[in-house]
């Protein structure tokens, strides 16, 4: 039995699915405007005890090793955690469903450290598993590949000759607000026909997150 590959915390969870959630969430904070301030308070973070302090913005970082991600996942929930917080109430779901997936991805890899394990903690890190099913949808965009990405870009400027075409029709009878909430309307339309597209070839086909089940 001890020869039989299994998994492991270094290259599962720290160098395995800490890579994909990072990015998943520095693409969510990117679409959702929050990144600017996500990058200052990852910056902020003081060392303490032996943490390494962070010279660096997460968006600077090219590469972090075992030890760094170890470090990383105790800052990592309080980081995104005040990250979205505030903003208007309609986001509120979206930042909520993000926090809830990271703590679920956090709280896998603490329940994996212990040394040992009995009925209650084994049920405790399939709760964590089944939550970050639940709510990991929040980061669908971030999954989309550069094909999918490149058929969105073609869509928007699709719809941008569309939307020109549209106001030099109307636009001379047009007040200067009445032309301010055209291109609202035109913005949030090719913006959630972009999102609806990427969402519709994105996919978490990760053989990792299988492997978070063993």
């Amino acid at each position: 039995m001890s020869h039989i590959p299994k998994p492991d915390l270094l290259h599962t969870m720290r160098i395995g699915m800490y890579y994909h959630v990072q990015k998943l969430i520095f693409n969510f904070m990117k679409t959702h405007e929050w990144l600017n301030k996500s990058n200052a308070i990852w910056s902020s973070v003081l060392a303490y005890h032996d943490l390494t302090p962070k010279n660096k913005s997460y968006e600077e970082v090219s590469q972090l090793n075992g030890k760094e991600m170890k470090e990383m996942s105790w800052d990592l929930f309080g980081v995104v955690t005040q990250s979205l917080c505030g903003g208007s109430p309609a986001g509120h779901p979206l930042f909520n469903h993000a926090i809830e997936c990271t703590r679920a991805v956090l709280e896998l890899y603490m329940y994996a450290r212990y040394k040992s394990h009995d009925d209650a903690t084994l049920s405790y890190m399939e709760d964590t598993i089944r939550r970050f099913h639940t709510f990991k949808d929040v980061f669908l965009l971030g999954r989309a590949d550069k094909k999918t990405k490149a058929t969105a870009n073609d869509q928007r400027t699709e719809l941008k000759k569309k939307q020109k075409v549209d106001e030099e029709t109307d636009a001379e009878t047009w007040t200067q607000s009445t032309m301010q909430r055209h291109m609202n309307v035109w913005r949030d339309y090719y913006s959630h026909k972009i999102d609806v597209t990427k969402e519709l070839d994105a996919d978490f086909n990760l053989p990792k997150i299988h492997v978070m089940s063993h």
